[in-house]
């Protein structure tokens, strides 16, 4: 004989709800979008784009994920792929995307890769860091709000490859690909950063002394150990509400 649910009691399943939420993330395991189709999993992501003339722009197109940033760029704009409200990072994850820079100008003012708003790990080109060349990884996290913050350049000749960025507790790690192989760059740790956080795959202009197209693309995005908070009822608890 079935159990009509529909017949639980109110407050058993109030009871219920919370126990469920209470013990796990609304998801937790492994995500991969390599973008085929021309598509992504809009149950975790959107596109973060603006409408702003001389904005960047960020589109799903021939399979992979494409940023671009017209000759004259609004400063400090931002796009990309970004997590929905309810699906902030929590607990220990690893951050991996390929990417490409197909036009990549000097210097482009562009920061493109791995992005929070504590820490980023990017492929960076603008005027602000003389020490950088034109194919900078830039791995930088934020320590004092309003201050410089840490960061650490390397500088890799390659205008394709991969970034990492892995979260352990309160440390933060950044890694790129070089020479087949995981090439760690440094390591952080701060109280702030084992928070929730929300992460995008995409970039943001800051200064640059040169007016050109810039485009890179991302492909094979995987967030593994996902765990995301959620403010939302489990959808199979919408049949026990009805």
């Amino acid at each position: 004989m079935s159990m009509n649910y529909k017949k639980l009691p109110v407050v058993l399943v109030i009871l219920l709800v919370g126990f469920l939420l209470s013990i796990s993330p609304l998801y937790a395991g492994t995500i991969f979008q390599n973008f085929n189709n021309n598509s992504y999993s809009t149950n975790y992501f959107f596109l973060q784009t603006s409408q702003a003339l001389g904005a960047p722009s960020v589109a799903v197109t021939n399979n992979r994920l494409e940023l671009t940033v017209p000759i004259s760029p609004v400063e400090l704009a931002a796009a990309g792929l970004g997590n929905l409200p309810n699906h902030r990072l929590v607990g220990d994850y690893d951050i991996q995307v390929d990417f490409d820079l197909l036009t990549w100008p000097s210097p482009n003012g562009l920061n493109a890769g791995i992005v929070t708003q504590l820490y980023e790990l990017t492929r960076m080109n603008n005027n602000d860091w003389p020490a950088q060349n034109a194919y900078s990884v830039f791995f930088w996290a934020e320590q004092v709000q309003g201050q410089p913050g840490v960061y650490h350049l390397v500088t890799p000749a390659d205008n394709s490859g991969k970034l990492r960025l892995n979260r352990t507790g309160n440390t933060i790690s950044g890694y790129y690909w070089h020479n087949n192989a995981w090439k760690p760059i440094a390591s952080y740790t701060d109280s702030q950063y084992g928070a929730p956080i929300d992460f995008s795959i995409g970039g943001y202009v800051g200064n640059r002394s040169i007016g050109s197209t810039v485009n890179v693309v991302f492909d094979n995005l995987k967030v593994t150990n996902a765990s995301f908070i959620g403010n939302s009822i489990p959808p199979f608890m919408n049949l026990l509400l009805d």
